[in-house]
C-alpha cells in the first residue's frame, strides 16, 4: 500500500495504527486483516486470487484457508458489510475477493520521504511550537465548533423513508416499502425501538403528517402504482388513521376526500382541525383545505403565474411557507397566514451553479423561528429575503427528506444507497432462444455506486455513462478502462446524456446550462433563454431535441447549437423524446402513453404503458423497451407489431442504447433506504 491512510466510502483506515473509523468509533483489527485490505485497496475493483492473497499477507507462511476467510469476515463487520450484501469486499466464487468501494488515498510515498528527511531537532522543535500554538488558541478556536454524530434508526433489507417524529418526539411514523412503489406506515418508539405496522393494507402512500395531538396521522393515497395496474386513469385520495387505535392492531385508512384525478400530495393536519394538501388543476396548483367537520373543500392560495411544489406549516406561529417556481423558473418563497394572505414574498438567491431545475424541499424549524431547504444531501436555512446559509450535517452523501425533532436540536433523513450496473447483451443470445437468469458475465464498468445511460459512440469503440462513483454523478467514458470528463461542483442535472452525429462530443446538462464535451475534457457552455431540463437527443449536425421547464411542465424543444434559438415543438410533459430516421418523431408523455408525430399527433396504444422506466430507443425503423415484466421487445413501426425478445432478470430497470447489435441496459443491484439521526454535539 502506498499510503499509510485512505478512506473507503465513510471509512478512514489507518494502516500503521491497524484502525478502521468512522463517526468518531474506532475499529482495531489485527495486522493481517489491514495487510489484506491494502492489498485489495491497492487495485480497487480487480479481482485478487486466493493464492495471490495468500502470498502477498501471509509472506508464503503455510496456513489454512479459514485465517483468509476470518480476516474477511473482519473486514467486513469494520465495514458495515455483510456475506449477503458483499457492498464493499465482494467473493468470486473459485476465484479471489475484490474491493468494491472506490479508495481515496492520503501521505503519497514522496512527502513522507520528505518528512522523514527533516533533521530530528527541527522536527521537535516544530511540533513543540505546533503544540504551545494549539494550547494557546484551543479555546478560541473550537469554542463554536460542532461535532456531528450520525446514527442508524432503521436498518433492515426494505426501505423505508419519509420519516417525522411525533408532537412529544417520543414516536417516529415513517413508510416502509413493499416494492419500489407501495409501501406502509409505521411507528416506532423512540426509547424501546419497538416498530408497529399501523396500516392494514399496502398502498402507494404520500408523506404522512401528525395531528396537534398525536392521536393520528394524515397522508393521500393513489389508486395505483402504474396506470395499467387501473381501468381508468390515476386518482387520489386523502385519508386519515387513528394513531391510537392502529397500535393495537393495523387498521384501514378512513378515506375523507373520495379519489379525484387532480394530483394530491403533502397532505398537513392544521391546528383548526382542516386538512391541507397541495393539489393541481388545469396546469395550476394550489393549496386546498379539506374540513372532515362540514366536508368541504375551499382553496387557500392560488397564483397562476407561478407552479408551487412543497410547503409546510408552522404550528408555534400559524403561518405557511410555501415554495414555487415562477414563469423565469425561479425559486420563490412565501409566508402566508392562516387564512392565507401572503405575509412576505422572495426570490431564494441559490448558490452559484446550483441547479435551478432541482425541487426543493421546505422545512419549518420547531421553533417557527426559521424555514430551512433541502436539496441532494444540501440543507440550507432559508431567511425571509430568499437568502441562504448552509447547515452542517457532517458531510454525508445520498441524504433526503430532512424532518426535525421538536427539540429542534436532532435531524432524522432518509440515506439512500443506489447501485446500478451497465449491461451489454449481444442480440444474438435472443435468436438463440437462451434463457437469461443472470446478467454477472455481461457487466461493464462496475462499481459499487450507480451507473446510468450508456450510450454508444457513434463511428467509434467508446461508451459514454453517468456515474456517481466519484461522489457526484459525472459523465465517465468507457473503454477498457474508466475516464471522468466532466468536473462540476454539483455534477450533471440528468441523467440523460447524447452523443453528437458524428461520435466527437457529448451534450449533457451541468450548472444550468447545455454543455458540449469534447472526449479530453474540454467543454463549452450554451447559453440559452430558456432553462433547459434535459437532452432527449442530438439528431443533426447542430440541433438537440431538448425538453425545458415553461409553467412547471416539461416542454419539448429543438436547441439550435451555432444561434442559440430554441423552437418549442407544443408538447407537455414529456418523458422521452426521439426523431427517427425519416425525421419522423417518438415521444412517451407522463401519463404512460406513447405517441408519434407532432403537428397532429397519434397515438401507438400498443405502446402505452410498456416502460419500466421511462427510456425507449429507436433503431431502423424499430422501436425497442423494457416492461413492467422485465421483457425486452421489439415493436416494428411499419408492421405496427409488438414482439418479446427475452425476458430478463429481476432486477433489470431499462434500455438505454442498441447499435443493431448490442444492447445496453441498466441493472439495478442494491437500492437500499435508512433513517439516519443526525445530532449536532458542541465540542
Amino acid at each position: 500500500m502506498k499510503s499509510n491512510n485512505f478512506v473507503l466510502g465513510q471509512h478512514h483506515v489507518d494502516v500503521a495504527r491497524n484502525l478502521i473509523k468512522i463517526n468518531g468509533q474506532i475499529n482495531r483489527l489485527p495486522p493481517k486483516a489491514i495487510a489484506l485490505l491494502c492489498v485489495l485497496a491497492e487495485n480497487q475493483g480487480e479481482v485478487y486470487s486466493i493464492e495471490d492473497i495468500m502470498k502477498i499477507v501471509w509472506e508464503d507462511r503455510i496456513v489454512s484457508s479459514n485465517s483468509l476467510q476470518s480476516c474477511i469476515s473482519q473486514l467486513r463487520k469494520a465495514l458495515n458489510d455483510d456475506a449477503q450484501t458483499q457492498r464493499v469486499i465482494k467473493t468470486h466464487s473459485k476465484k479471489g475477493y475484490s474491493l468494491e468501494i472506490p479508495v481515496t488515498h492520503f501521505d503519497s510515498s514522496s512527502s513522507k520521504a520528505s518528512y522523514l528527511r527533516l533533521n530530528t531537532f527541527w522536527r521537535i522543535l516544530f511540533v513543540t511550537l505546533i503544540v504551545v500554538i494549539a494550547y494557546w488558541f484551543h479555546p478560541l478556536s473550537e469554542k463554536n465548533k460542532q461535532h456531528i454524530e450520525v446514527s442508524p434508526i432503521t436498518s433492515s433489507d426494505d426501505w423505508e423513508s419519509g420519516a417525522s417524529y411525533g408532537p412529544g418526539g417520543n414516536f417516529i411514523i415513517f413508510q416502509r416499502y413493499i416494492d419500489n412503489c407501495y409501501s406502509n406506515i409505521w411507528l416506532k418508539e423512540v426509547s424501546s425501538h419497538k416498530e408497529k405496522q399501523l396500516t392494514y393494507n399496502k398502498g402507494v402512500y404520500g408523506k404522512p403528517s401528525w395531528s396537534n395531538d398525536g392521536n393520528h396521522i394524515t397522508f393521500t393515497e393513489r389508486n395505483a402504482c402504474k396506470p395499467s395496474q387501473v381501468d381508468e386513469e390515476y386518482c387520489w385520495s386523502v385519508n386519515t388513521l387513528s394513531v391510537l387505535d392502529a397500535i393495537t392492531s393495523p387498521q384501514k385508512p378512513v378515506r375523507r376526500l373520495e379519489c379525484q384525478s387532480n394530483p394530491a400530495w403533502l397532505a398537513k393536519w392544521l391546528p383548526t382541525g382542516d386538512i391541507s394538501y397541495l393539489t393541481e388543476k388545469d396546469g395550476s396548483t394550489m393549496i386546498q383545505l379539506y374540513s372532515p367537520k362540514t366536508q368541504k373543500v375551499i382553496t387557500l392560495f392560488e397564483v397562476l403565474s407561478s407552479y408551487t411544489y412543497s410547503y409546510d406549516f408552522s404550528v408555534a406561529n400559524s403561518t405557511f411557507a410555501l415554495l414555487s417556481l415562477n414563469e423565469k423558473n425561479d425559486h420563490v418563497f412565501r409566508v402566508l397566514s392562516l387564512t392565507g394572505e401572503v405575509i412576505s414574498k422572495a426570490l431564494i438567491k441559490l448558490p452559484l451553479n446550483f441547479p435551478r431545475d432541482r425541487a426543493l424541499k421546505i422545512k419549518y424549524h420547531p421553533s417557527g423561528e426559521y424555514v430551512t431547504v433541502s436539496s441532494d444531501s444540501r440543507i440550507y436555512r432559508l431567511d425571509v429575503d430568499g437568502e441562504l446559509s448552509k447547515i452542517d450535517i457532517g458531510g454525508r452523501l445520498n441524504l433526503t427528506d430532512f424532518s426535525f425533532h421538536p427539540n429542534g436540536q436532532l435531524l432524522i433523513a432518509t440515506e439512500i444507497v443506489a447501485d446500478t450496473d451497465i449491461v451489454l447483451l449481444p442480440k444474438t443470445l435472443f435468436r438463440k432462444n437462451i434463457e437469461i437468469s443472470s446478467l454477472d458475465g455481461y457487466k461493464l464498468a462496475r462499481s459499487n455506486l450507480s451507473e446510468d445511460m450508456p450510450k454508444f459512440q457513434p463511428l467509434g469503440e467508446r461508451i459514454a455513462y453517468t456515474s456517481n462513483r466519484s461522489g457526484i454523478r459525472q459523465l465517465w467514458l468507457f473503454n477498457k478502462e474508466n475516464v471522468q470528463l466532466s468536473q462540476g461542483e454539483y455534477g450533471l442535472q440528468s441523467k440523460t446524456i447524447a452523443w453528437s452525429p458524428t461520435g466527437t462530443m457529448i451534450a449533457g446538462i451541468s450548472e444550468n446550462k447545455v454543455q458540449i464535451w469534447q472526449l479530453d475534457g474540454h467543454y463549452q457552455k450554451i447559453e440559452t433563454k430558456l432553462h433547459v431540463e434535459s437532452v432527449m437527443q442530438w439528431y443533426s449536425v447542430n440541433e438537440l431535441l431538448v425538453t425545458a421547464i415553461i409553467d412547471g411542465h416539461s416542454t419539448l424543444h429543438k436547441l439550435n447549437i451555432k444561434t442559440k434559438a430554441m423552437k418549442n415543438l407544443g408538447i407537455k410533459n414529456i418523458l422521452w423524446a426521439n426523431y427517427g430516421d425519416n425525421g419522423q418523431l417518438f415521444y412517451l408523455k407522463r401519463n404512460g402513453k406513447f405517441w408519434r408525430n407532432a403537428v397532429k399527433p397519434v397515438e401507438m396504444p400498443k405502446l402505452n404503458n410498456q416502460f419500466e422506466q421511462p427510456f425507449a430507443v429507436y433503431n431502423s425503423g424499430e422501436l425497442y423497451g423494457i416492461n413492467n415484466d422485465r421483457q425486452l421487445w421489439v415493436y416494428s413501426i411499419a408492421d405496427d407489431t409488438f414482439g418479446v425478445l427475452s425476458t430478463l432478470p429481476e432486477n433489470v430497470r431499462y434500455l438505454s442504447d442498441f447499435n443493431g447489435s448490442d444492447f445496453l441496459i441498466t441493472q439495478m443491484k442494491q437500492l437500499k433506504k435508512d433513517l439516519l439521526l443526525i445530532k449536532h454535539n458542541e465540542q
